[in-house]
């Protein structure tokens, strides 16, 4: 999301006059007003107002929040608004500092940087203190873990590259995300804001650069940036979330600007002719945007073979033509409703994910759309709040707390510091699932309470199958008995187990059935030592060493003690079917090579042998075929790790592993995708091609549909099998 604010804070009382005002006085917010000080006005670069670029932010806005709100099937592309919004910063900030220089022959570092610290810091320290209320009310364990790392890093502007070490996923949005995820964009912005003033100013000042040569420099890093992940091989998240990588899109608005350097914005630098054909070059860039919007889901190769570069270039396009005077798309997009929301558009941002994060499904129990609309009116009323309130007094100079903005920020910024210190010291609460359930850990052996019948779930609607392709109808839940009380159901593995505890967690919530404690480990596999091929590498081979943190042992064998679970389910899929080596050997292996599958036996029987002193059921989830990253490939091919005969191989041989153990079952997870109607890989169900998605009402509501009916007929299975005294 942008972080350049508004280029008007109200709009011009008589539009046709708007198209040669500039920016006159303190009341009105845009970004000519860069390098002004509260009190000092001295002659200063200034735009008119273009209520397009107004209703451009607020559109792309509109198709943020609605992909966070879980519609991501409905705008699979709405992340290229953020895109556009790095491409408009570019723009706006280069305009204005080339114009200054332009006009005064200089330009006023220190009065920029105090400038944006007036924009940016009052809403996203608000936002972080929002954040640590959430952490400290609503947070599972999993937000929890990471909320301390995440708040620092948010706070210093570096959540971009946190995120990227910790491995958290963007295409984990709706597994267990942090409340601060969305602030990878605005640690990238600023970012810009921080480095790219001072090289303008080296080039300018000290090099003496003509701005036509700054721009075939820019135009070079701009190529940099767009080839990069061709040249230095690094995970999607890597390329997602990096400051470089993403450089390009910025890099378009600055050249776009640096284009324009020598017109006049204002109609009098137009003639007609121009103005017509820049308009249809604008509304091209409009409809083109509103395309992929609607349809390029993130997972595209295009996105990750410079795609995001390309599309950099259609912003800058569109928005040329916002500020082409008198351009369709300038008046399309000027429209009272969007140019308002791009007001505050800033604050909606900051604040939103937060907001939908707490009023999750299972606190505010509503259909789909009520639960949006009473999101969006609580996001809204913050905002607005916030900007009249918070923002615009701090922007105009004024003291909001009674003292210097500068001290506010200090004080503001040790209590987050002191804040991240104190949620690190809030202990997870063991056996918690969505704070609606109490367990004692004292209870004895569980028995039937009667009957339980799986409770209906809403389903889409499927075209017919063709004759013997695919089956015509989702597999039908079981039925079995219920639990006198909520069954302390441990899950153990992976990401792809972590995501099975969020959706089982709310489902078993809801029927009364579980209460389901998180022991998953993203980024792990059950083999230990050695090294393994990193997933999802665009480029070539690359192997990383396994961290301590696989090292599962010692963390389950805690959690077990704590826990004290009823069953054990354990869900473990591509780590261990990626390349490994073995200690002492540099040969890369994988299922299917005797080495390999005699060190995933020995290994599972390990964590087998651990899981037993636990004397209860220990179901494994049969995986089903995957699609790590659908649409991407490692040179031209599939991904090796996603390969269909390695994860059964894996299934075969945990299988042989388990069977020693009286206790162990087998559950057929993998039958449910390869009968559900809309194929294996449906991406309804996982959005990923291995994630469950646990929005509302999405493939993980289903999933877990089907899933915790089956684990609890496994769970009174194993019993009803088992020998008297045994």
């Amino acid at each position: 999301m942008t972080t350049t604010e508004s280029v008007a804070e109200t709009p011009p009382p008589d539009p046709q006059q708007s198209k040669n005002l500039p920016v006159a006085d303190d009341r009105r917010d845009t970004d000519t007003k860069l390098f002004e000080p509260a009190a000092v006005k001295p002659k200063k670069a200034s735009l008119p107002y273009f209520a397009g670029l107004d209703g451009l932010r607020g559109l792309g806005l509109i198709f943020v929040v609605t992909y966070h709100g879980g519609y991501v099937r409905t705008v699979p592309g709405a992340y290229l608004a953020v895109s556009m919004f790095f491409t408009l910063s570019g723009f706006l900030i280069t305009t204005l500092i080339l114009r200054e220089q332009r006009q005064t022959g200089s330009v006023d570092i220190k009065r920029f940087f105090v400038h944006r610290f007036r924009r940016l810091m009052p809403a996203a320290y608000a936002g972080l203190f929002l954040a640590v209320a959430f952490g400290w009310w609503a947070a599972n364990d999993t937000q929890l873990a990471n909320l301390r790392g995440d708040l620092l890093s948010a706070q210093f502007y570096v959540a971009n590259w946190n995120f990227v070490s910790s491995g958290q996923a963007y295409a984990e949005l709706f597994n267990s995300p942090s409340p601060l995820l969305h602030f990878w964009s605005l640690a990238i912005e600023e970012q810009f804001y921080l480095v790219y003033p001072l090289v303008i100013f080296v080039c300018l000042r000290v090099f003496k650069m003509r701005v036509k040569t700054f721009g075939f420099f820019v135009a070079g890093l701009f190529l940099l940036s767009a080839a990069l992940p061709h040249l230095v091989t690094m995970s999607p998240d890597r390329f997602y979330f990096g400051t470089d990588a993403r450089g390009a899109e910025l890099l378009a608005g600055v050249l776009l600007a640096v284009l324009l350097s020598n017109r006049s914005l204002a109609e009098p630098g137009w003639n007609e002719q121009q103005r017509r054909a820049l308009s249809g070059v604008g509304l091209a860039a409009f409809a083109v945007t509103m395309f992929l919007w609607l349809t390029l889901p993130r997972e595209s190769p295009f996105v990750f073979n410079s795609g995001l570069a390309l599309y950099a270039i259609v912003s800058a396009l569109l928005v040329l033509g916002c500020v082409v005077p008198g351009s369709l798309v300038g008046k399309i997009l000027g429209i009272w409703v969007l140019r308002s929301l791009g007001k505050i558009s800033y604050g909606v941002y900051v604040y939103h994910w937060i907001i939908f994060l707490w009023l999750s499904p299972e606190r505010l129990p509503l259909p789909g759309l009520s639960l949006f609309a009473v999101r969006m009116a609580v996001t809204l009323a913050a905002s607005i709040a916030s900007y009249y309130l918070l923002e615009m007094p701090i922007r105009r100079g004024e003291r909001p707390f009674g003292i210097r903005n500068w001290q506010a920020a200090i004080v503001a910024g040790v209590a987050l510091v002191v804040l991240a210190s104190v949620l690190g010291t809030r202990a997870p609460e063991i056996a918690k699932a969505d704070d609606q359930l109490t367990i004692d850990l004292n209870l004895s052996r569980v028995s039937s309470s009667g009957p339980f019948v799986p409770p209906p779930t809403t389903l889409p609607s499927f075209p017919a199958p063709a004759p013997g392709t695919r089956a015509a109808k989702p597999p039908t839940p079981k039925t079995s008995q219920r639990p006198d009380r909520p069954l302390r159901m441990l899950l153990v593995g992976d990401s792809t187990a972590v995501s099975l505890a969020d959706v089982l967690s709310k489902w078993g919530v809801k029927n009364q059935v579980f209460a389901t404690v998180n022991g998953g480990v993203r980024g792990c596999g059950i083999v230990r030592g050695g090294q393994k091929l990193q997933l999802y590498q665009l480029k070539e081979v690359v192997l990383v060493d396994n961290p301590d943190n696989c090292d599962w042992e010692p963390r389950w064998r805690q959690q077990l003690e704590k826990v004290q679970p009823d069953l054990i389910v354990v869900s473990q899929s591509l780590w261990d079917t990626t390349e490994h080596t073995l200690d002492g050997d540099s040969t890369l292996r994988a299922p299917g090579d005797p080495a390999y599958d005699a060190r995933l036996k020995s290994e599972y029987t390990a964590l087998f042998d651990l899981l037993a002193t636990a004397g209860v059921p220990i179901l494994w989830l049969q995986q089903p075929p995957a699609q790590w990253g659908i649409g991407l490939s490692y040179q031209g091919q599939p991904f090796a790790a996603s390969d269909p005969a390695r994860i059964n191989r894996l299934n075969q041989i945990v299988a042989a592993a388990g069977k020693k153990y009286p206790l162990f079952r087998v559950v057929p997870y993998d039958s449910f995708f390869r009968n559900w109607p809309g194929g294996i890989y449906d991406t309804a169900l996982r959005v990923d091609g291995i994630h469950p998605t646990a929005a509302s009402g999405g493939g993980g509501d289903i999933v877990a549909a089907w899933l915790g009916p089956e684990l609890l007929w496994s769970y009174w299975d194993v019993w009803a099998n088992q020998k008297p005294g045994g």
